[in-house]
């Protein structure tokens, strides 16, 4: 639950809950507060198959008919990147069906630390501006989150944001179907990244590539994907979620990728 203070720094809070990209106003309550039971939000039946209802949590009803729309934007990228992969079986399963939108980087940042998600002793990045957990999804307000990142040029990379998120849960949906791991922390965000059609730069260098799968790149989104992409071009994307498992993965994905054995230069 989000702490008091966080809800204070938000002030009253309008909750909704969306179908098909339109939000109903519930009366205001303060974020963290519960309105819905969890059979509410359980995923029905339409016309276009299974869907989502979403508890979205906004300051405004502006704001949360926005981010409506938006994660229903994205919802139709991952179940695209899905489809193309032979993941579509596995979607119905991700357990979000909350989204919380925060109208600062700030507001963001003390939800992070109040709940004990980011160590008290550590700073946090500008570019942390979403995150995952299991049943919610947290995110910046685009607009704050456009102005925060300047590698988000406009709607469409915000679009991927959310779908990255969504990803992790797609990961962790494939990840208890196969009771298995989710892979070192690259190759989990690289996978997200890769949904979410994000930092489609250049292919990756040997270097690089090397470099990532030793551990080193911290926090370098950008080669993170680089390097799930160029694993993704030799083998299937499930064989590679599952293969993560593996003790050997990193010497199987350095063959993978045309290097052959590891070494921790």
């Amino acid at each position: 639950m989000i702490s008091d203070r966080l809800s204070a720094l938000l002030g009253a809070v309008l909750i909704f809950v969306v179908s098909c990209g339109e939000a109903a106003e519930l009366e205001p309550k303060p974020v963290g507060s519960v309105t819905h039971s969890s059979d509410d939000l359980k995923p029905k039946e339409t016309e276009r198959g299974i869907e989502k209802i979403w508890s979205i949590k906004a300051t405004d009803k502006e704001t949360a008919g926005a981010a409506a729309q938006t994660i229903k934007e994205a919802e139709q990228r991952l179940s695209a990147f899905a489809r193309q992969h032979g993941l579509e079986a596995f979607v119905p399963d991700i357990e979000a069906q909350e989204l919380a939108v925060y109208p600062s980087k700030k507001a963001f940042d003390t939800f992070l630390r109040d709940s004990n998600r980011w160590p008290s002793d550590q700073q946090i990045p500008e570019t942390i501006i979403a995150l995952y957990a299991y049943s919610a999804i947290h995110v910046v307000e685009e607009s704050a989150a456009l102005e925060n990142d300047d590698r988000l040029t406009g709607h469409q990379d915000y679009v991927g944001v959310l779908t990255h998120e969504l990803a992790h849960g797609l990961h962790i949906a494939v990840g208890r179907a196969h009771q298995i791991s989710y892979g070192p922390v690259w190759f989990r965000e690289g996978f997200a990244i890769m949904a979410a059609s994000l930092f489609e730069n250049d292919p990756i260098s040997d270097v690089d590539f090397r470099f990532v799968l030793n551990g080193k790149a911290e926090r370098d989104y950008d080669l993170y994907g680089a390097a799930f992409r160029r694993l993704a071009d030799q083998r299937p994307v499930l064989e590679l979620l599952l293969k993560a498992d593996s003790p050997e993965f990193k010497e199987w994905a350095l063959v993978v990728g045309g290097l052959g054995v590891s070494d921790e230069q």
